[in-house]
């Protein structure tokens, strides 16, 4: 299976989108908001693993 940055796109294209059109975002877990900024993300987020998020 082709990953997204693959098919063109990338995980910091995919947070930038989300911040152009206002969004912000919280864990599901605990209501927490989270940083909208890839590499802040990524350092939340371990490799190979995801998170569950709630978009506002």
């Amino acid at each position: 299976m082709a990953t997204r940055s693959e098919e063109g796109y990338s995980f910091d294209d995919l947070i930038g989108l989300l911040v152009e059109c206002g969004y912000s975002a919280r864990k599901v877990s605990s209501g927490k908001p989270l940083p909208l900024d890839a590499a802040r993300l990524r350092e939340v987020i371990p490799d190979g693993a995801g998170l569950n998020v709630i978009l506002d």
